[in-house]
């Protein structure tokens, strides 16, 4: 039986649709979990720091191949693991301008993947915000500190004049925005949703915490990675 180490920097809950659907593609193809493939699960709960062990724990495991989702971050982890074992990763920044390897940008040839263009596309799913509301006199981004792409998103969030908030997870959300609404006006104003880990089942705690006026998350538009 084939075995499918599953690495994931969130949590089961927000993206248990994901995974649903992560099972839904392999059973199209043939393989059905229980019957014909094992899959090891591995969730960081958004503890970045755990990856590192958790892709050694499935690589100890002697899994056939590695889906790393939830971030680039997962990827990297995964590859710094092995260099043997495939890894098929999705993210939202062009791979090709990620150190998988220390020193080395690119994937190396045991990893490809899915490039969901999170970050290069701020400009344009900015301008859709304005057409999506166009009385908004104030804008606020969320951002995870301490991600690959977070000083990228910060200096672009500071060109665009937008009001940057930061949440490392959940639990900082109130506070987060609570600070933000001293600058932000709770009204004719509106909070684009950088897609992360922390945000990718979070929509409902957000709009429950935030007084913004709008609160807009992107979908990313993924793209096979050559």
């Amino acid at each position: 039986m084939k075995v499918i180490g599953f690495l994931n920097s969130g949590s089961p809950s927000p993206f248990a649709k994901y995974a649903k659907v992560f099972r839904e593609g392999l059973e199209d193809t043939g393989y059905v979990e229980g019957e014909n493939v094992e899959i090891i699960p591995r969730w960081a709960e958004g503890d970045y720091g755990i990856l590192k062990t958790q892709a050694a724990e499935l690589v100890a495991r002697g899994v056939d191949v590695i889906a790393a989702t939830g971030g680039i971050v997962a990827a990297q982890e995964a590859v710094s693991a092995t260099g043997t074992i495939p890894v098929v990763f999705l993210g939202g920044v062009d791979p090709a301008q990620v150190e998988f390897v220390k020193g080395i940008k690119g994937p190396p040839r045991n990893a490809t993947g899915v490039d969901t263009s999170t970050t290069d596309s701020v400009p344009e799913r900015l301008a859709r915000l304005r057409e999506l509301v166009p009385d908004a006199t104030k804008v606020a981004v969320l951002l995870r500190p301490g991600t690959y792409v977070y000083e990228r998103e910060k200096e672009q969030a500071a060109k665009a004049s937008l009001e940057v908030v930061e949440a490392s997870d959940e639990t900082e959300y109130e506070a987060a925005f609570a600070s933000a609404s001293k600058t932000v006006p709770t009204r004719s104003s509106s909070a684009p949703i950088h897609p992360s880990p922390i945000s990718a089942g979070g929509s409902s705690r957000l709009r429950k915490t935030m007084s913004c006026r709008w609160l807009i998350r992107f979908v990313p538009i993924p793209k096979p990675v050559v």
